[in-house]
């Protein structure tokens, strides 16, 4: 299953296409495959997927990583870290819509004992999934860029 919903990933790669850019759309195609099936992502973090597609997807991070100036350990870490970003985001992304929420006085209270944490779920619940991802996605590659100049 896991080689079936990485088969449309990275199926293309533009010529001249930066390594930010690659890290971008190679990330939000795995979203993409990952929202397509339901509980797509927590099937696939729960797989060992050794396949064609899939294999084929992590090379293309990783290389992205090496040719910016990665050694082999910060762009495989790197590699596997903005996946890991991706299917925690997608798990969460399929999971609000389906939690029960506390109802109201047990909601006030909460809100009262934890304000940052109400703060933080009224920020996280209202936002679009899609900005939010973005956003996410830029801290990922800002901070491979990091990595990259410390090493």
């Amino acid at each position: 299953m896991a080689d079936a919903l990485m088969e449309p990933v990275a199926a293309s790669n533009p010529e001249g296409e930066t390594c930010d850019a690659r890290l971008g759309r190679v990330a939000s195609e795995v979203r993409n495959a990952l929202l397509s099936r339901r509980d797509a992502a927590r099937v696939f973090a729960g797989t060992d997927p050794l396949s064609e597609n899939v294999l084929r997807v992590g090379s293309l991070l990783i290389s992205c990583l090496k040719e910016a100036g990665a050694d082999d350990r910060i762009a495989s870490w790197g590699a596997f870290t903005l996946v890991y970003f991706v299917i925690g985001f997608v798990i969460e992304e399929q999971g609000l819509g389906r939690t029960k929420e506390p109802a109201g006085q047990e909601k006030n209270s909460l809100a009262a004992k934890f304000p940052l944490a109400a703060i933080a779920m009224r920020e996280i619940a209202g936002a679009n999934a899609n900005q939010r991802f973005a956003f996410g996605l830029d801290l990922q590659i800002v901070g491979l860029k990091a990595a990259i100049r410390r090493s």
